[in-house]
């Protein structure tokens, strides 16, 4: 399929992007609103359509659910990072340590340790509804709901 790579490279950064506006979202709300999650999930599949030229299938319907699974991550990556530099910024260390950048190793390894800490099953319910937004973008025409439900 010629369209697979513009998909996934259109898919990946529209889920970057869904990421960095998720988190922003969450820091101006100081909350994970979960609607915006499965936004993310249906920006993304629909991002994905378009850069396939409209087509649609089981292939497209990875790609879809990979990207958004990614900027789900990125999203709560991107959350995180802006704690961790929150908190430093105010510590009386900030001269010696300074403020992490974003995309520092120190940052991302607090992330991974941290995530399955701050994961639970209402993340989960909302990333699965996310996912299957993603999923349902890029069904192929003409399937039979019977066959699914």
């Amino acid at each position: 399929m010629r369209k697979l790579g513009p998909a996934v490279a259109i898919g990946a950064v529209a889920s970057a992007a869904c990421g960095v506006a998720w988190a922003l979202l969450i820091v101006l709300t100081r909350s994970e609103i979960g609607f915006a999650a499965v936004g993310v999930g249906y920006a993304v599949g629909h991002a994905v359509r378009g850069a396939a030229g409209g087509a649609r299938g089981r292939r497209l319907q990875w790609v879809a659910v990979g990207c958004a699974a990614l900027g789900l991550t990125l999203g709560k990556y991107f959350y995180v990072a802006h704690l961790v530099r929150e908190m430093a910024a105010r510590s009386a260390n900030v001269a010696v340590d300074g403020v992490p950048h974003w995309l520092e190793p120190r940052v991302m390894v607090f992330f991974l340790k941290a995530l399955p800490r701050m994961t639970g099953l209402y993340d989960a319910l909302w990333m699965l509804l996310a996912l299957i937004a993603a999923w349902r973008t890029l069904r192929p025409e003409g399937y039979d709901r019977a066959r699914i439900w």
